[in-house]
């Protein structure tokens, strides 16, 4: 065999080679993204099933702020991320615990409103989410049994977490709402002030939309509430609370989670579900 014939075949062993290393990190790195997304699948259903049980897992306390503790946190800061939930800028740590604060400004407020800012605060302690704060200016609005309602709706739900997404109704399992009593008309403009939008959809409704908005690393992630109520005694029919990607809607017998993830920013959302 001539010297240059060697040659060509060394090059060719070593791209060969080079190719099959490739091949095989390939291999590594795609199994090893697997494994990562079914460990968080199964953390992801460990927290939901846990909820069915909302009363030896979560404790809720609504004295000033209301505060929603995870008795045995399971969620890691990269399972909320991958929910689509950004880390804010206002990131802070205290001890062994993280708090991310999302700071969220109203939308056409007025001077002198008590909710023209709102801070919502996922503490993270050792890594897992322990504890939600919504702050007592807008936890007048949320009734104490309303978490409850919701976290077992969403234990007791048939959910597909393949595509990230969390949605479910609760209209065919049974009654989640029963006893949880809605906020009227005029507590929701006393609390969060003059609306975004003020309408009257039917001859016998009307309707209100609240707008929020909270910078992250220069984009903003919205947060919106609209509620429908009857006109004659100010009930609350229907409300939606769209926060980030989901949008929670619920009544006085229902309770449905919808992604979206492709859909409208949360402001047309809410308004367009009303």
């Amino acid at each position: 065999m001539k010297p240059n014939e060697r040659c060509v075949s060394g090059k060719s062993f070593t791209m060969q080679w080079h190719v099959f290393r490739v091949f095989v990190l390939g291999i590594v790195l795609t199994l090893a993204a697997v494994s990562s997304t079914g460990c968080r699948l199964d953390r992801l259903r460990l927290a939901k099933n846990s909820f069915k049980d909302f009363k030896n897992n979560v404790v809720v306390t609504s004295a000033g702020d209301l505060q929603i503790e995870f008795k045995h946190p399971i969620l890691l800061e990269e399972d909320v991320l991958w929910l689509g939930y950004p880390r804010p800028p206002d990131t802070i740590q205290v001890g062994s615990e993280v708090r991310w604060h999302y700071t969220f400004r109203k939308k056409n407020a007025k001077a002198g409103e008590n909710a023209a800012v709102v801070k919502v605060t996922l503490v993270f302690a050792d890594g897992l989410l322990s504890r939600v704060i919504i702050p007592e200016t807008i936890a007048r609005l949320i009734p104490k049994d309303l978490p409850e309602a919701i976290l077992t709706a969403i234990g007791n739900a048939e959910i597909g977490w393949l595509d990230q997404s969390l949605v479910f109704s609760s209209k065919e399992g049974g009654d989640p709402m029963k006893g949880v009593r809605l906020p009227e008309l005029d507590e929701c403009k006393e609390v969060l002030g003059e609306p975004f939008d003020e309408k009257q959809p039917t001859p016998t409704t009307s309707s209100l939309i609240y707008i929020y908005e909270c910078e992250i690393g220069g984009g903003k992630m919205e947060f919106a509430f609209a509620g429908v109520f009857r006109q004659s005694f100010g009930t609350m029919v229907k409300a939606t609370v769209a926060f980030g990607r989901y949008c929670a809607v619920y009544t006085s017998y229902s309770i449905e989670i919808r992604d979206m993830l492709k859909g409208p920013p949360p402001a047309e959302r809410a308004g367009a579900l009303l």
